[in-house]
Order: C-alpha cells, then structure tokens, then sequence
C-alpha cells in the first residue's frame, strides 16, 4: 500500500511539473511575439493599464477560496482519508490563510512596502 502512494505521489508530482513546464512554455512564447510586435513603451503602457484588472483578479481569487474553503476542505479530507480532528484543523485555518493571503497581496501586489518606504524617504528628507 505504501509503494502504491509513492508511485501515485510521483506520477502526480511529475503530471503536474509537465503541465507546469508546458504552460511556462506556452506563455513565454506569447510573451516574446508580443513583445517582438510592439514596442517597448506601448508593452509597458499595456502592463500599467492591465494592472488594476489583475489585481481584481487576485482579490477575486482570494474571495473564493475564502468561500469555497469549507468544500475544499471536505473534499481533501475524503480524498486523503482524513479523520474528523484533521477535517476541523482544517476548517479552522480558513482565516488565518486568508488573512495571509490578503497580506501578501498589499504587501506584494499592491506594492504597499515600496510605498511606505518612499513616504518615509520623504518624512526624512
């Protein structure tokens, strides 16, 4: 039985390396024709103007996952054959994922440590 995790655990580590490795491949190839198309500052432009609308998208991804967190849970306790105390672990840390989840996101996507450290270089200067 524990032979038969390992090889699925490999087939799936590797399935989704593939799938990871293929889908790196395709958008960089759409990148670099986008890329060869426009110009530089038209690229830029474009990046800037889709930046609000990625930004949705991941607060939107977030909110789902907020969301659909007790369904998730339920289905990766069956399928992992979890016991009740794992299943309500799991539940239970909805929030503090969440939460971290939205703090990357002001830190990181919404550039807010880049932010803060220009309003104090400017306090100071």
């Amino acid at each position: 039985m524990f032979s038969r995790r390992v090889g699925e655990h490999r087939r799936w580590t590797v399935t989704l390396s593939l799938v990871a490795f293929g889908l790196t491949m395709v958008i960089s190839a759409v990148l670099w024709q986008w890329a060869r198309i426009t110009s530089i500052a038209e690229l830029a432009h474009q990046v800037t103007a889709l930046r609000p609308v990625f930004s949705v998208l991941r607060f939107t991804v977030i909110a789902l996952l907020v969301i659909f967190w007790p369904v998730l849970a339920n289905g990766f306790a069956r399928w992992r054959r979890l016991g009740g105390a794992a299943r309500a672990q799991l539940l239970a840390v909805r929030w503090r994922v969440s939460g971290w989840l939205v703090l990357l996101e002001l830190i990181l996507g919404q550039n807010l440590l880049a932010r803060f450290v220009h309003a104090i270089q400017g306090v100071i200067a």
